[in-house]
């Protein structure tokens, strides 16, 4: 809210450029608001009035983050404040501490019945259900999704805490504080063969920091000595939609992952980790057959988490990355993990003759397009330094760095938020860089660089004195 204590009208503008961890959704209010370079543009604010301006953003962290507001131009002088020092009474900040429930769920056989040399199709298996709560926030309205295995007739369920309706296959568990667990000890009994498959979900009304851990399965069989019936054949394809490809340019591989039996298995997770040469920019899972809230593709972690994968189905999942160098990028994948063995494969070894794994390559055919100069180092974050000479006539040096390869832009917005240069637009390898901006034909006065990479933003002011 900006307020006018008088004792005369004035025109005002506020920097509120939301920082790193906030993504701009909307914005409701007077005047007017560019997100792009976080400025409140007020015309006229009378003597003993206020104006309020509403910003909705999405939260994109878990650690605590600030934002700051400030008057940085007005038309008339502040007798008690100085526009843009960062102190005053025209200078306020806002913290968020976000929430999260790190959820987890464990399920285990406690209890097995069967005798397949008298009736080979029947068994009878308890499975313990324990779901924690890592923190560091308490989680409310905890569901746990256990509709049992296929083909299966619930025999009786008894919770620590919570309902279990058999109708739904739901747990409501309810209220579960930082540190706390509950249990679920659930019986079925049903027609499976040798692999009676029990597969769950855990979700709750608070973010999750790692989602991976939010499903969970077991299995009951009569002889685990037939190897034939406990496996689950899983083989993956992967293909480049170009063979060449120029720096800059997106490519889009397409990874499918198929069960050929004889068994339905569950938590089937492949590593897709980008090699060097690519940078992420979207993952679609086409073809879903899991059932868990953490199915899809984590780009940070490099795995795509597919979950349950009965027999005869296909996963499919669509990955684009854009081209940041040049050679031959060789980008492998392969099934990590699953809960039944591969009668033909083994898990998590890589081995591009087994036909759990599976290779795409691209071929580069032009160099980096960029003109910038190197600086020497990787920074760890997204930096934008100061330039120098500051200030200057008619050109200055703007160093920054980037921490790994991707499209950066950087643009010059002058004080009433027109942009009158783009100093880089292009994909930049990691590490320390410097451009220069020729500023010859602008006015003398103060601009506004911004970096844009992604969702970081960095904004400095810098001063052209003629």
């Amino acid at each position: 809210m900006l307020a006018n204590a008088g004792p005369s009208a004035a025109a005002a503008t506020v920097t509120d450029l939301l920082p790193e961890g906030l993504t701009y959704l909307s914005d409701d209010g007077q005047g007017a608001y560019d997100p792009a370079i976080g400025r409140w543009t007020v015309p006229t604010l009378a003597a003993g009035a206020t104006d309020t301006l509403r910003l909705t953003a999405t939260v994109t962290t878990l650690t605590p983050v600030t934002n700051t507001a400030e008057v940085t131009a007005a038309s008339l002088p502040d007798p008690d404040s100085t526009p843009g020092d960062g102190q005053g009474d025209d200078f306020a900040g806002a913290t968020i501490n976000p929430v999260a429930a790190d959820l987890s769920l464990d399920k285990t056989v406690t209890a097995f019945s069967g005798d397949h040399t008298t009736d080979p199709d029947s068994v009878t298996a308890t499975f313990l259900l324990t779901v924690t709560n890592a923190g560091p926030s308490a989680a409310t309205s905890v569901l746990v999704s256990d509709p049992g295995p296929e083909a299966s007739v619930l025999v009786g369920a008894t919770a620590s805490q919570g309902t279990y309706n058999a109708a739904t296959g739901q747990w409501n568990v309810g209220t579960l504080a930082a540190g706390e667990t509950a249990t679920l000890a659930i019986t079925f009994s049903g027609e499976a063969g040798n692999n009676l498959m029990n597969l769950a979900t855990v979700t709750s009304d608070q973010p999750d920091p790692h989602a991976d851990n939010n499903l969970a399965g077991a299995r009951a069989q009569h002889d685990p000595s037939d190897p034939d019936r406990l496996r689950a054949d899983l083989s993956l394809s992967k293909t480049a939609d170009v063979a060449e490809a120029a720096v800059g340019d997106l490519v889009v591989y397409t990874l499918r992952v198929e069960n050929a039996g004889p068994s339905t298995t569950a938590g089937v997770v492949v590593s897709e980790q980008l090699p060097e040469g690519l940078a992420f920019v979207e993952a679609t899972v086409t073809s879903e057959v899991g059932r868990c809230g953490a199915c899809g593709y984590d780009a940070e972690a490099g795995r795509w988490v597919i979950g349950h994968l009965p027999v005869g189905a296909t996963a499919e999942l669509v990955l684009t990355a854009r081209v940041v160098d040049q050679g031959e990028i060789r980008n492998t994948a392969f099934v990590l993990e699953s809960h039944l063995p591969d009668g033909d494969s083994t898990l998590g070894n890589a081995d591009e003759a087994e036909d759990d794994a599976a290779t795409a390559v691209v071929t580069v055919t032009s160099g980096k397009a960029t003109a910038l100069e190197e600086a020497g180092g990787t920074p760890t974050a997204f930096e934008l330094g100061g330039n120098y000479p500051n200030p200057f006539n008619p050109e200055t040096v703007i160093p920054f760095g980037v921490p790994e390869a991707g499209l950066v832009r950087i643009e010059v917005y002058d004080m009433v938020g027109r942009r009158v240069a783009v100093l880089v637009d292009a994909v930049v390898p990691a590490g320390r860089h410097r451009v220069a901006w020729e500023a010859g034909e602008e006015p003398s006065g103060v601009y506004l660089v911004r970096l844009t990479a992604g969702r970081a933003q960095r904004v400095r002011r810098v001063a052209l004195v003629k």
